[in-house]
């Protein structure tokens, strides 16, 4: 299976499939090559599935860069009170806000607790968008997709799940010409 190979001085290794259903594999250093291989193999069937999903799912049409900066100007208005407001409610500090223009990744919390979402999210209904912001809010306390961070998110969003679903959804037409 081709594969594009990132090292970097991390500690675990993450499988990536990219918008154009390319699979990126980052790695700690110190992993082997033939490691590498075998994990690659192991998850072959998830590789697949989730290739063709990413592959056949709808993507936003171009924003010229006018509609982009309205687009983010916007999203930064509507996320920077809700995110702070979710953050007090259940105790979740978080650094700063910085809002990106990824199509695949709604969320991302850094090491430093400073969150990035996308500014494609607001296309989206507000429970979604919640469920995005508390998402990343839990990663300030648990900077991975463990038991305990799950446990975490279930305990301040009990249906986060039903949530997570209107993510899977295409995106709204309001990103249509």
């Amino acid at each position: 299976m081709d594969y594009e190979l990132i090292r970097t001085k991390r500690k675990t290794l993450a499988l990536e499939i990219k918008g154009d259903g390319t699979l990126l594999v980052r790695s700690p250093l110190f992993v082997s090559a033939r490691k590498i291989e075998e994990i690659v193999r192991s998850k072959a069937e998830w590789i697949k599935k989730t290739q063709k999903k990413m592959t056949e799912k709808e993507k936003p049409c171009c924003l010229s860069s006018e509609d982009a900066k309205k687009l983010r100007k916007s999203a930064i208005d509507a996320f920077l009170p809700r995110l702070r407001f979710l953050s007090a409610q259940y105790n979740l500090p978080f650094g700063k806000l910085t809002i990106t223009s990824a199509r695949t990744r709604f969320g991302s919390c850094s090491p430093k607790n400073d969150i990035a979402l996308s500014y494609f999210l607001a296309a989206y209904p507000q429970e979604a968008v919640d469920y995005v912001m508390l998402h990343e809010l839990c990663h300030t306390k648990e900077h991975n997709h463990s038991k305990a961070f799950y446990q975490l998110l279930e305990k301040c969003m009990p249906d986060w799940k039903e949530r997570k679903k209107l993510l899977a959804r295409p995106m709204p037409e309001v990103f249509e010409k």
